[in-house]
Formats: C-alpha cells, structure tokens, sequence
C-alpha cells in the first residue's frame, strides 16, 4: 500500500506539472489572439496613412511648377 501511495502522489505531481504548463500554454495563446486583432488594427491605421501620403505626394506634384513638362517646342 505505502508503494502504491507513493506512485499516486508523484502521478499528482506530475499532473500538477502539466496543469501548470497547460495554463503557461493557454496564456501564450491568449496573448497571440490579442497581438493578431492588434495587428490587424494597426495594418489598417499603416494602409490609410500611406494612402494620405500619396494623396499629397500627387497634389504636390500636381501643383508643383517644376514637375510639368518645360520643353519648348518651336515651329
């Protein structure tokens, strides 16, 4: 009886250790769900920044007197 106590309580143990890695895993899983819609927002928020920029890079260059064509052409 006392050998079949003992093994019970390292099985105890050892369950005890994979509760603990079990919920280590669960956390990490939970923090990469967050960090995904996180990215995803940010993503978003990048595209229509970059979207602004080239709205004004082109209304630069549209308004800029440099940017037409100089040639002269003569007859």
């Amino acid at each position: 009886m006392a050998q079949i106590n003992g093994l019970l309580a390292d099985a105890r143990g050892s369950l005890k250790k994979v509760d603990g890695l079990l919920e280590e895993a669960q956390g990490a899983a939970r923090n990469a769900r967050v960090a995904t819609t996180d990215l995803g927002t940010l993503r978003s928020e990048v595209e229509a920044s970059l979207r602004k920029v080239e709205n004004l890079v082109n209304e630069v260059n549209r308004k800029w007197p440099l940017a037409r064509d100089t040639e002269v052409k003569l007859p």
